[in-house]
């Protein structure tokens, strides 16, 4: 038997329609049964390049103590916010699959939903900010 994350495994990223935050918020919903109000993008939408990864980091900044609070012991399916280029710019979501642990993310650089291992998350340019255990 598979792992609930394997459903959303190859899922196309759409940036603005399907990125990191609308998985976040449709996997809790469909697999935790509890909906997630994110904010939007409407701080960046029209921005590139670096403007936006640093309107990113700063809406990121100032909402995550309202959605999540950290732990140290990340569960199946907590929040898990993600460093990339020096700053806070990406959000998955926590996988346990094997007594390993994993990160479930959209990201632009696939063009799609992957699963990465947490100890191999810096070959893709990442580390872990954190794990968050949703509010």
């Amino acid at each position: 038997m598979g792992h609930w994350s394997d459903a959303y495994v190859g899922l196309a990223y759409i940036e603005g329609a399907f990125d990191c935050g609308e998985l976040a918020r449709t996997v809790r919903a469909d697999v935790f049964g509890r909906a997630i109000d994110l904010p939007t993008e409407r701080g960046y939408r029209g921005l590139t390049g670096v403007a936006k990864v640093k309107a990113m980091h700063a809406q990121i900044a100032l909402c995550k103590d309202d959605y999540a609070t950290p732990t140290d012991r990340p569960e199946d399916g907590d929040g898990v916010l993600l460093v990339s280029r020096g700053r806070v710019d990406h959000i998955g979501i926590y996988c346990l699959i094997g007594g390993e642990g994993w990160v479930l993310h959209a990201t632009s650089g696939a063009d799609q939903v992957v699963r990465t291992r947490v100890r191999e998350l810096a070959l893709y340019g990442y580390a872990v900010e954190g794990y968050y255990q949703w509010k």
